[in-house]
């Protein structure tokens, strides 16, 4: 299965299901798909580095919109994961959820709904600014998955400056909030927009 992920800046698709990436990197062929590179406060090379050096420890493959960051429109978005989805033929796409505070987060989530109506299966990531996220799909972890997700985490740290989400506490924190919830140790949540035969296991819950 080909499955397209879709993040608006380096790191959102790390935060968002890094873990579950880890999981499936040798059952599924995972894209990750970066609408910009970080760039209003320059280093967009870094942080692109940054990106490829996390993919390479999580196991996806990484591509780059290079949309201008906090500035890019919906219709530049919408027509960036349009070329990628014609390129790739995802089976799923994956990101972020409407229940986000940041505006580049927002319009990411309008245009990839657009983009990706025609194909049959949809699901939502949270986010460090999410709030009101109400996931039906959990994805149990192990913890050679949650750290690949803390290492490649570490990876944007190097290039930005300290931020309380990508620290280690932080990221297990929610992977153990959420894996309480399966009755498991860790896990990682999505809403489910439509989902067909999917490529993971749902619980129920």
């Amino acid at each position: 299965m080909v499955i397209l992920v879709v993040g608006a800046h380096p790191d959102d698709i790390e935060l968002g299901l890094g873990a579950t990436i880890h999981k499936f990197r040798e059952v599924h062929q995972i894209h990750g798909l970066v609408l910009t590179s970080g760039g209003w406060r320059g280093r967009c090379e870094e942080r692109e580095q940054a990106t490829v050096q996390a993919a390479e420890i999580l196991g996806y493959t990484p591509h780059f919109g290079r949309l201008e960051d906090a500035a890019f429109t919906d219709t530049e978005a919408e027509q960036a994961i349009r070329q990628k989805i014609a390129e790739l033929k995802p089976d799923l796409v994956i990101c972020h959820s409407s229940h986000e505070h940041h505006r580049d987060h927002q319009i990411a989530h309008l245009a990839t709904l657009s983009a990706s109506r025609r194909l049959p299966m949809l699901l939502f990531f949270e986010g460090p600014y999410t709030r009101g996220f109400e996931p039906q799909l959990y994805v149990p972890v192990g913890d050679t998955d949650l750290e690949a997700k803390i290492e490649a985490l570490r990876e944007h740290a190097k290039v930005v400056e300290i931020r309380q989400y990508l620290e280690k506490r932080t990221v297990k924190a929610l992977a153990i909030a959420r894996g309480a919830t399966v009755t498991t140790a860790y896990a990682e949540a999505f809403v489910v927009d439509r989902l067909i035969n999917g490529p993971f296991s749902p619980r129920p819950v």
